[in-house]
């Protein structure tokens, strides 16, 4: 199953273009033009990773994060500014992303960060499923796993 992306900006050139690359990379890929769609979005399924502009009218980059980590803790958020990394730096403080990018940046390193990110997501994922799973020890020594 591909993983669910949700992004947001209200830039539509840079919308379609991150949408557009993350789809064609195999993604699942919700693209929304404004913070309240964002919100909306969240609200009506689980996304595996957020990429949201910070300063989009009325409903910002921050609040779309807050409410991606109400819904789901695990979920990992990629802030995205064009008002220069230390300015956002300083606002980033508040805790509960994941992962900075100053636009504009090149596509092949959102790409990464996407992957870096959705890899420890499926990585965290696998761990808890591993620590569900029943061991049953035979006699001589082989370890059976099960669901």
């Amino acid at each position: 199953m591909s993983q669910k992306i949700l992004v947001a900006d209200d830039d539509l050139n840079v919308l379609r273009v991150v949408a557009d690359t993350l789809e064609y990379k195999g993604y699942r890929v919700t693209a929304v033009l404004s913070g309240e769609s964002a919100v909306e979005a969240l609200g009506n399924e689980n996304f595996d990773l957020v990429i949201t502009d910070l300063n989009m009218y009325e409903i910002d980059g921050f609040t779309v994060m807050r409410k991606a980590k109400e819904r789901n803790s695990q979920t990992k958020v990629i802030l995205l500014t064009g008002d220069g990394l230390e300015i956002a730096l300083l606002h980033a403080l508040t805790p509960g992303f994941d992962d900075l990018l100053s636009k504009p940046c090149s596509l092949g390193h959102l790409l990464e960060r996407v992957r870096v990110h959705l890899v420890e997501s499926d990585d965290r994922l696998k761990t808890v499923r591993m620590s569900r799973t029943k061991r049953t020890h035979t006699p001589n020594g082989d370890v059976i796993l099960r669901q």
